[in-house]
């Protein structure tokens, strides 16, 4: 396993496999060895959709893609990342606006299939300023709070103090589960990019290398 941030919701979902097909708990364990670490960060709050990959993951060697939740606000989906795959799931959600989206991709081809695995992940839940404004949902907890906060003073100085916290509650009210599932570092980057965004007149991009992997990152406010 990448990293000990997996074992709770390895655990979580081993246990909800206890009794069945010994298959499926081979598919977490190459879950585990080929998602990335964001994948499982992501997915705490989802341990039945895991469930659910871990006992039809063979499926996708027949199947366009296999439906991991679908509610009035989410939508997970498992694809084959394959030419085409993401706008064959857009269309399918053309009249509902999309609040966040997330892509994971495996390191490794799928057994028996000769492509990679695709995790499609969207929050249906686009709200307007006057919602935000008339927000009355659960507070942000404290510990999260302190935890981007500090992130935020670490990574982005330049963000002044005042706007720090109300560019947090911001994100809150907008996306709970977002901000208590992500990684303190990844929220105080949105946190950075809104204020860019605000400093610029609403337009912001930047060009970021993405840690220790040769790959770049697109920010755009």
């Amino acid at each position: 396993m990448k990293t000990s941030r997996n074992r709770t919701l390895y655990r979580e979902v081993k246990n909800l496999l206890a009794g069945s097909e010994r298959r499926a708990k081979e598919n977490l364990d190459w879950l585990a060895s080929n998602m990335p670490p964001f994948f499982f960060e992501s997915m705490r709050g989802e341990p039945g959709s895991v469930t659910t990959l871990c006992r039809e993951l063979e499926s996708l060697r027949d199947n366009r893609h296999l439906l991991l939740a679908e509610r009035e606000k989410a939508l997970i989906v498992a694809r084959l990342d394959v030419p085409g795959s993401l706008y064959e799931t857009i269309r399918r959600i053309t009249e509902r606006e999309i609040s966040y989206s997330e892509m994971s991709h495996s390191d490794a081809p799928l057994p028996g299939t000769g492509f990679f695995l695709e995790v499609q992940r969207y929050e249906l839940d686009r709200k307007e300023e006057r919602e935000i404004a008339a927000y009355e949902g659960a507070a942000l907890p404290e510990a999260v709070r302190r935890r981007v906060l500090a992130a935020v003073r670490r990574e982005y100085p330049e963000v002044q103090p005042k706007e720090q916290g109300k560019l947090l509650e911001i994100l809150w009210k907008n996306s709970p589960s977002y901000v208590r599932f992500s990684p303190p570092e990844r929220i105080a980057r949105i946190v950075w990019l809104l204020n860019e965004g605000k400093a610029h007149g609403g337009v912001f991009f930047s060009l970021q290398e993405a840690g220790e992997v040769q790959e770049s990152r697109i920010l755009l406010a």
